[in-house]
Parts: C-alpha cells; sequence; structure tokens
C-alpha cells in the first residue's frame, strides 16, 4: 500500500488561487493521462478525485477530466478571460527525479488556456520546504505521502485546518467536520458514505490540484524475502535476505 498522490499546490492566499474558479480551470487543463505516459512511463495512473484508488475508498462522483472549453469558461467568469502568468516551484528530493518533466508538461498544457507558467527549479530541498512553509511560493509541485494509509489521517494532515501539511492555507468548516466524522467511525458502510461526501466536496472545492495517484515499484530476484514496503515507502532493507 503506498498512497501517494502528486499534487499541483496552488497557495490559496495568492492571487488568483484564492478564487476557487480558477483552481478548477487549472484541474481542466491538465491532461494527466499524458503525464503518466509520459513523465512516469506508464508506472502510476491519473488520479480521479482526491482519495488514491489504493484505500479502496468509494470514488467521488464526477471524475477529472480535461476540459479546456470548460477551462476557458471557468477563467471568463473569474475575469481572466485571457488566462495569466504563474510561477510553479519544484524540487526533485520533494517529489522525485521526473519532476521537471511533470513541471514541463504542465506548462505546455496549460499555455493551451491561456495561462503563462513560469518554472522555478529551487535546487535546495531545505529552501524548497523554508520557502512553502513561509508562503513565498505562489504554486509548487508535491508529493501527499501519509503515514497511516487511512483516509481520516490522510484529509486531517493535508487539508484540515492548521494540518501538519497544509501549506496552501486551505481552510474550510465542511472539511474539517467531514473529517473528524470519518475519524470517528468505524469502518463499514457508514464511513465509505462520509468518504465519498468529503471527495466530492473536494473536487468541486479543489484546494489542490491532484495530479498522479504514484505507484512505487520495487525488482529484485527470485528468493529474496523479508520485503515489506511500508505507507511512506520506507524499507527496512535489513529484514531482507536470500541468496
Amino acid at each position: 500500500l503506498y498512497p501517494n498522490i502528486d499534487v499541483l499546490v496552488p497557495n490559496l492566499k495568492a492571487k488568483p488561487f484564492d478564487d476557487k474558479r480558477v483552481r478548477e480551470a487549472i484541474s481542466y487543463a491538465v491532461d494527466r493521462k499524458a503525464i503518466v505516459d509520459s513523465a512516469y512511463q506508464g508506472y502510476s495512473a491519473p488520479s480521479n478525485d482526491f482519495i488514491h484508488d489504493d484505500f479502496g475508498a468509494p470514488a467521488a462522483s464526477q471524475p477529472f477530466a480535461q476540459n479546456l472549453d470548460r477551462a476557458k469558461q471557468l477563467l471568463a467568469e473569474a475575469g481572466l478571460p485571457n488566462g495569466f502568468p504563474m510561477e510553479l516551484a519544484y524540487n526533485a528530493a520533494n517529489v522525485g527525479a521526473h519532476s521537471e518533466q511533470v513541471a514541463v508538461l504542465l506548462r505546455s498544457q496549460l499555455a493551451k488556456v491561456g495561462i503563462q507558467v513560469k518554472l522555478n527549479n529551487v535546487a535546495s530541498g531545505a529552501d524548497f520546504d523554508t520557502a512553502k512553509r513561509e508562503g513565498k511560493l505562489q504554486s509548487w509541485l508535491a508529493t501527499s505521502t501519509p503515514l497511516v494509509p487511512d483516509p481520516a489521517y490522510y484529509l486531517q494532515v493535508f487539508y484540515s485546518t492548521g494540518g501538519l501539511t497544509n501549506l496552501q492555507n486551505y481552510s474550510s468548516p465542511t472539511l474539517d467536520d467531514l473529517s473528524r466524522k470519518i475519524l470517528e467511525t468505524q469502518p463499514g458502510p457508514d464511513r465509505d458514505a462520509l468518504i465519498k461526501q468529503v471527495n466530492d466536496f473536494l473536487v468541486g472545492d479543489m484546494p489542490a490540484i491532484p495530479l498522479v495517484d504514484s505507484q512505487k515499484y520495487y525488482v529484485f530476484k527470485k528468493g529474496v524475502t523479508g520485503f515489506v514496503s511500508y505507507s511512506q515507502g520506507h524499507v527496512n532493507y535489513y529484514d531482507i535476505s536470500g541468496s
């Protein structure tokens, strides 16, 4: 189980990302399958919503889809009929060596709806993390890696008000209430219904733009035993043995 979602994160305190129509427009402009096929060489899956498929949770009612006409319409409604300039920061240590290729693809895709993306390759991982936490970046690429592979923990950490890695400054009483209810509800139909409800809500509010449900692959020869990949992709190599 490796429920990582690679996302484009907008700083919600930076205009025009405080307007959810702009965030929706970006989502509609993105061709997630093209990103998977190219930057990930097919070894992942396009994000359909905010909950990784590995959680085994119900999908959102309206999955993500590219729709350039809808993206342009939303930008026009937001008062940006000609698009707008934005800066997209990335760091290879944060998402992976493929982050630059993802950024370049996003620049090309968003240009089709008039969004002019300036890429900012932040070489230092420490500088990148500091800039995010201090609100100095307009948008950036990130990966959500929950320590506990459960939707309740994932929502609390990444999207609840004051969440540890909620660096986009998102705050929603609806999300906070639903995530708390999920945390307090035992696994089963009632919990699944709540997860679907919060998934639908996030797709409508778009606090970030999920891109790829990433997967991690390991290759080893026959006879290897003791291999376990934990939720954050961590492997205890001292547990592995084999000839």
